[in-house]
């Protein structure tokens, strides 16, 4: 069954065909479709009849983040808890971008969710991934941005910068929050703006007592190669550090900006990093060994 929750199903083919591989030898067959948008070549029944059908699996399609930091028209959450309602299991949901993801496995994202992974990104890159694999924020560095400096200092004062209270830092120039952890750390709460100061201290420490310290990735991005090389020194088992430029430290992941170009222009590390995390440029790093593993591999 495939529920329809928002406008975009650009992930829905490549998700149904993931299935016919994973399946070779079984019969495919979508029952129907429910939610807010009906597919037009799919039956379509309402959200309430769905406890009437026999349910391997439920598809959400649609709501995804686009590569401009657009918010979902339908959150995946609410889909959850609607489907909840219905008495749907939670281990027969599944988002269909996840399906897309490349190696996608049923007992890889299993792992990764069980894993409950804390993201610690400087940029969106942290909550672009939560997103995309449909997991709960277990990190407050969502919805922000922290300069490539700022990151290795919190990163390796991590515990004294989490435990420590955000300062207000009232800067007229910039239209959203901006607070400091200490003199070398601070948090461009870029994606806060309408919110306020308030809201997005909020956000920070609801999100902060949610850490899973027994899993915790750390992700940056830089083009300078001083701060990669203080990055790749930190002790923190899994760490990538996204850079424009080929290295072999052992957490550079180097993305070429030949070969992700806007209008014949190269991208700056920052927006290549992100573009990678929804799958929209041409590096085949596999996502699911960065996550689950801490390693470098491609497909």
């Amino acid at each position: 069954m495939v529920f329809v929750s928002g406008k975009d199903r650009s992930s829905l083919k490549p998700a149904l065909s993931k299935l016919a591989q994973l399946y070779p030898n079984k019969e495919l067959k979508v029952i129907g479709s429910a939610g807010v948008y009906p597919i037009d070549d799919i039956p379509y029944f309402q959200a309430n009849d769905i406890p009437k059908q026999k349910i391997d699996l439920v598809v959400v399609t649609g709501g995804s983040v686009d590569i401009n930091g657009v918010a979902p028209d339908v959150h995946f959450g609410d889909v959850l808890n609607e489907l909840k309602r219905l008495n749907i299991p939670e281990d027969k949901i599944i988002l269909d971008r996840v399906l897309a993801v490349p190696n996608f496995t049923f007992d890889k994202y299993k792992q990764l969710k069980a894993s409950r992974p804390t993201i610690f990104a400087a940029n969106c890159f942290g909550g672009v991934l939560y997103h995309r694999f449909g997991l709960k924020f277990l990190s407050p560095t969502i919805n922000m941005d922290i300069d490539d400096k700022s990151m290795v200092n919190f990163l390796s004062e991590l515990r004294k910068c989490i435990d420590a209270d955000l300062q207000f830092q009232s800067l007229s120039s910039r239209p959203y929050p901006i607070f400091k952890i200490n003199e070398n750390v601070t948090l461009h709460m870029n994606h806060y703006g309408k919110y306020g100061a308030e809201f997005a201290e909020s956000k920070w420490n609801e999100r902060k007592a949610r850490i899973n310290w027994d899993n915790v990735i750390a992700f940056n991005r830089t083009g300078n190669p001083e701060i990669l090389e203080a990055f790749d020194k930190l002790p923190i088992a899994k760490k990538f550090c996204f850079v424009p430029f080929p290295s072999d430290k052992q957490s550079a992941v180097y993305l070429d900006p030949a070969l992700d170009l806007n209008k014949g222009n190269k991208r700056v590390i920052g927006d290549l990093t992100n573009r990678f995390g929804l799958g929209y440029n041409k590096y085949n790093y596999d996502l699911w060994d960065m996550l689950l593993y801490g390693r470098k591999s491609t497909y």
